[in-house]
Formats: structure tokens, C-alpha cells, sequence
């Protein structure tokens, strides 16, 4: 997370059965020229971005693993006597697998890997995030509008991630179970 914002805030810490809690008040750096307004913005615009970021990551972690678990089921899967369901999985493998490679970068293992491999689509977000991380919370325009073009690109992703998970696996699920072969679980 990012720097807080001046202010009082209640601190607690719990270890085993000792619990212990404290307030303690942030104050403003005073060389820097900033209003509470500033702090506001620039707590708003993190806590946006971070949310995003979670979102992003929680889905990219939902849909590979559905892919595995997929990928699994059509190894078993007799072709002959399950044609429908075999083609309709491996295009629904191929569908998350576009997905994925778009959102993240796998093949990259190491820091000099890079140079190799380019960024995908969550590198993006994570490089505004550390861009706009500063000992000086002030939100400038260049960020707002990165982020505005981010939230632009994200959206339909968002909105495909969300029908693979929650429609078209849901669907081929019911496919499995019809066929008595069982079903892919989304992990919590």
C-alpha cells in the first residue's frame, strides 16, 4: 500500500492472547506546499489504483488455474466418446490462454529476462503505481490520465475475465457433470 495521509490514527498489534493499541498522529511534511485536498486526491487515486491491481491479479490467478485444472480434465478425456466436450475445452483453454498471455508476462524468470520478454498489460498498471508512489503525494495530469487510459483498456478484460469465470465455466462445468466426468472448482 501507499504512504498514509497525515492524521490520527489508532494503531493495535496482537500476538497469541497479548493485544496491545496506541494513537498516533501523522503530520504534514511542512517543506512541502500541499493542502488537505492534496492528501485526499492522492489517498484516492492509490487506493483506486490498488484496487485495481488486487482485482487484476486475483483474476489473471483465477483463470490460469482454471486452465491447469482444465487442461488436466481433456488430458483424461476420451476424444471419441466426449468429441463435443473436448473441442468446446480446448477452446475455452485457448480463450483464457490469449487472456493470460495478454495480462502477464510467464515467461520472464529472471530480472534479465526483461530484455527478452516484454511487459504485458499488468506491468503497465504496476509501473503507474510506482511512478506515482513518491515522497510527495501529488497526482499529476501525465497520471490521471495514464490511469484514465489504464481503467479504458482494463475494462473489457475485466469483462471478458469475468464471463470465463462466471459463465462459460460455469457452462462447460455443466457439460462435465452431464457426461459424468465431474467439474472444474474456482478456487476462493
Amino acid at each position: 500500500g501507499h504512504k498514509v495521509s497525515p492524521g490520527v490514527y489508532f494503531i493495535s498489534l496482537k500476538a497469541g492472547d497479548q493485544k496491545d493499541s496506541t494513537q498516533c498522529t501523522i503530520l504534514p511534511n511542512p517543506y512541502y506546499p500541499l493542502s488537505a485536498e492534496d492528501y485526499r486526491e492522492y489517498d484516492h487515486y492509490m487506493l483506486a489504483l490498488e484496487k485495481s491491481i488486487t482485482e487484476m491479479h486475483q483474476k489473471v490467478n483465477t483463470i490460469y488455474d482454471l486452465k491447469k485444472q482444465l487442461e488436466n480434465v481433456l488430458k483424461d478425456l476420451d476424444r471419441d466418446l466426449h468429441k463435443e466436450a473436448y473441442e468446446q475445452g480446448k477452446t475455452l483453454v485457448g480463450k483464457m490462454k490469449s487472456w493470460d498471455e495478454y495480462m502477464v508476462q510467464r515467461m520472464s524468470k529472471s530480472y534479465d529476462d526483461t530484455g527478452n520478454y516484454p511487459n504485458k498489460f499488468t506491468s503497465e498498471f504496476l509501473f503507474l503505481l510506482n511512478q506515482t508512489e513518491s515522497g510527495i503525494p501529488r497526482i499529476t495530469d501525465a497520471s490521471r490520465e495514464r490511469l484514465a487510459e489504464l481503467t479504458k483498456q482494463w475494462e473489457p478484460l475485466s469483462a471478458t475475465a469475468t464471463e470465463i469465470i462466471e459463465t462459460e465455466i460455469l457452462v462447460y462445468n455443466q457439460q462435465l457433470w452431464e457426461a459424468g466426468i465431474g467439474a472444474l472448482r474456482k478456487k476462493d
